[in-house]
């Protein structure tokens, strides 16, 4: 054999390599489509002593016959600001460096803000759960708000993107927990990069992932959907 072919199958052969090692040192923290009766909800009281794990609030499974006949998550119809609220408390609190968050939203048709997604965690400092990721999805556009620590200063930051109710698109989130920052993808395509985490003026940042919220719009008619979650350390989007 060639010396240059013997190089051209070496190189092959280390990026084959390189691909099944991340494939097997990967790992899926949760994923469901909500097909299973086992996705259950009860009462949850916000507070930092609640040790319950899995689906709480105000959600529920339905079947949704306008997505291939498949069960979704909604969190109900809901009024005020935020509207109704389903909860996932992680069994186990996630530390690695880089968390993907993988899900479909529809928002809710007749409320102004449709839908809203909330990442929280803790620090080496608190046990308290710290918002981490505040995202707000109007048709109009996806805000991201964030809470500077260090100068106390909130920003709002928009993300370009018509978001059309009764309409299915993909979310990703790149959750960075070193960094303090995420990334905000639609459809697999990148919308915002290095949006400052929503930090607490006592506790400082989160520096891991416990918790994540799906909101509905303040809807008492319309309700707003979610399906094929997915958390994870490997991209989805490979």
């Amino acid at each position: 054999m060639h010396v240059t072919q013997r190089k051209t199958m070496f190189c092959l052969s280390l990026i084959f390599g390189m691909i099944c090692y991340e494939k097997l040192c990967a790992e899926t923290f949760y994923k469901t489509g909500f097909e299973a009766s086992a996705e259950e909800f009860g009462n949850f009281k916000d507070t930092a002593v609640n040790t319950q794990n899995g689906w709480k609030g105000s959600g529920k499974i339905v079947h949704g016959t306008f997505r291939s006949d498949s069960q979704l998550l909604t969190p109900g119809p809901g009024s005020g600001l935020y509207g109704a609220c389903c909860i996932m408390r992680l069994e186990k609190t996630i530390k690695t460096d880089t968390i993907w968050v993988d899900m479909s939203v529809n928002l809710a048709a007749d409320a102004p803000l449709g839908a809203w997604v909330w990442l929280l965690g803790t620090n080496a400092g608190t046990s308290t759960n710290i918002l981490s990721t505040y995202l707000a999805f109007y048709k109009t556009g996806i805000t991201a708000h964030s809470y500077n620590v260090e100068s106390g200063a909130r920003k709002n930051e928009e993300i370009a993107v018509m978001m059309e109710p009764g309409t299915w698109y993909r979310l990703t989130i790149a959750f960075h927990c070193k960094k303090h920052t995420y990334d905000v993808y639609i459809n697999g395509e990148l919308k915002k990069g290095d949006i400052v985490f929503f930090g607490h003026k006592d506790y400082g940042y989160a520096e891991n992932l416990s918790e994540v919220r799906l909101g509905g719009g303040a809807s008492k008619v319309s309700l707003a959907y979610y399906d094929d979650l997915y958390i994870g350390d490997a991209s989805p989007l490979k």
